[in-house]
């Protein structure tokens, strides 16, 4: 649906956002919040940008507080995704302040550092920046410290979130016995708990921290029991860009591992998952760059001509993601 004919549409739901009505603008802002969430996990992210911009620039004095922030969020989320890290840090921070300062909300606005930890983690690979990944460290404690001692069940998700963070700071600061340190201490909490999304990204981060340190053998077991995990769990609990990451990891894993064959077959697994998402360009480049060196092992230069074709078309394209899926938003 265009973005224009969904606002229409959502006006003419909820008329009363026209009239002051304030029980029906409320469902209004609701309905948008949960609209955007939904076109952000679906990877139609300019949808979702265009949809909350909207909604905040048009009824910023009648939204309430807690509806703000959450509209914030989910701006800095999509953004995120869009590879836009400063963009995201700018709507987290705002949702932050809401948050702590107005809300007096200490559980959810350390839901939003730790957003805010995976934008900062985000700007460092693409800047290299040193002071960014202090700052994503300063902001997992500062969120650690407004979690801890809390009895909540939202709270402790969020504190297992927070935790799942931190070691993918230790990895982007190539700290991997660090990270593994921490990922053994929450991982039991994860696998008690019922927070699948969460489960699943951490133990994707726990395979590619395994390749990252070429523990190739140690990772292809980790990514196929994951794989097991996913073979039993309802399908609309597993985000589809995070199925083909953990595919694309088997990929890396066989090629590093001499069996060319099998990463072809785990390369392609990924592309038809990558393909049929949108805003997927530059991961699709990248893989098909690794598809390429499956057929040059085999000697199938015309298809590594091929590949290498399609990874050329990709680039060119400017829709560019976040680079890997280690993060985990609150």
């Amino acid at each position: 649906m265009e973005f224009g004919k969904l606002v229409v549409l959502l006006i003419f739901i909820f008329p009363g956002i026209l009239v002051g009505q304030t029980t029906q603008q409320v469902d209004f802002f609701e309905t948008a919040l949960f609209k955007a969430d939904s076109l952000r996990k679906q990877h139609n992210l300019d949808e979702s940008i265009q949809l909350v911009t909207s909604v905040l620039s048009t009824y910023r004095n009648d939204l309430p507080d807690k509806l703000q922030a959450g509209l914030l969020v989910q701006l800095g989320r999509a953004e995120q995704s869009k590879g836009k890290p400063q963009k995201a840090l700018k709507a987290y921070e705002q949702a932050y302040r809401i948050r702590l300062e107005i809300l007096n909300d200490s559980c959810s606005a350390a839901a939003v550092l730790n957003n805010m930890v995976g934008a900062l983690d985000d700007q460092y690979y693409y800047e290299g920046l040193q002071k960014d990944i202090d700052q994503a460290f300063r902001h997992s404690k500062k969120a650690e410290s407004l979690l801890i001692g809390k009895k909540d069940s939202l709270c402790q998700t969020y504190l297992h979130r927070v935790f799942i963070n931190r070691a993918n700071i230790y990895d982007s600061k190539e700290h991997y016995d660090s990270a593994l340190m921490v990922s053994q201490m929450v991982e039991p909490l994860l696998a008690a708990s019922k927070d699948t999304a969460a489960y699943l990204t951490f133990k994707y981060g726990v395979g590619k921290r395994f390749i990252n340190s070429n523990q190739f053998r140690e990772a292809r077991d980790y990514f196929n029991k994951t794989l097991e995990l996913v073979a039993h769990t309802s399908t609309e609990k597993i985000d589809s860009a995070l199925l083909a990451q953990m595919y694309e990891g088997l990929g890396v894993v066989e090629l590093n591992l001499s069996q060319a064959q099998k990463a072809l077959n785990h390369f392609e697994d990924a592309r038809q998952i990558y393909s049929r998402l949108p805003d997927e360009s530059y991961t699709l480049a990248n893989l098909y760059v690794n598809i390429a060196q499956c057929h040059e092992i085999a000697q199938n230069f015309p298809a590594a001509q091929k590949a290498y074709e399609s990874a050329r078309d990709h680039y060119s394209e400017e829709s560019i993601t976040t680079p890997f899926y280690d993060m985990i938003e609150a």
